[in-house]
């Protein structure tokens, strides 16, 4: 259900948050919330599963990117960067979606920055529209947790260290991955710890 729901929650980060956030602050990076996924500075947004959070409104989203830009009050467009793979979206891209579909997005998001602040609390994990993967990058390593792509069709943490040799525990071409559904905690918190025991597996292989 929440992959159903992800080109859509995709298109408004990045051209209802990233968009306005970069017109107005030059920064495109986001965060996640415990609640949704927020803009890091001015305009203050957040896309919850209720709608789009706007100056202590609640914006319905529903209908087109274009309509909800409207109907929210923001600029219309893209964050005026360079993206080698930007998000096939435009103004006409409907972004109606389920609400229960963007619950179950945010928990992987939720259950990534987590981990990301266990394994090393003194960063501050960015949730990048791009690829909108939430990450750190730590001692020259990517560390995170990213949407279905083309590659892995699930979400899916990663350790993404640039070169690699033949250790077994590097099993993709970019680094490691292991699907978000094979850390099968009790809750919440212990999935956090086998994702962050995971990030600690791979930063032991690069440094030691």
């Amino acid at each position: 259900m929440g992959i159903d729901a992800f080109p859509a929650v995709h298109a408004v980060c990045e051209w209802l948050l990233a968009g306005p956030q970069y017109a107005r602050s030059s920064t495109i990076q986001l965060r996640v919330t415990d609640t949704g996924l927020a803009t890091t500075a001015a305009p203050e947004l957040e896309l919850t599963p209720v709608g789009l959070q706007v100056a202590g409104a609640v914006v319905p989203v529903t209908g087109t990117v274009a309509d909800v830009a409207a109907a929210a009050g923001l600029p219309l467009g893209r964050p005026d960067v360079h993206y080698r793979d930007p998000v096939p979206a435009g103004p006409d891209t409907d972004v109606t979606f389920d609400p229960v579909g963007f619950g179950e997005i945010l928990s992987w998001y939720r259950l990534g920055r987590d981990a990301l602040l266990q394994f090393q609390p003194d960063e501050t994990p960015v949730l990048w529209p791009e690829h909108m993967d939430v990450a750190i990058r730590h001692h020259e390593v990517n560390y995170g947790v990213a949407p279905p792509d083309s590659a892995i069709g699930v979400p899916y943490a990663y350790v993404g260290p640039g070169a690699i040799d033949d250790d077994p525990f590097w099993n993709v071409s970019f680094g490691a991955a292991v699907r978000v559904a094979e850390f099968t905690g009790e809750d919440h918190s212990d999935r956090v710890r086998q994702i962050a025991e995971f990030f600690r597996q791979g930063l032991a292989r690069v440094t030691g």
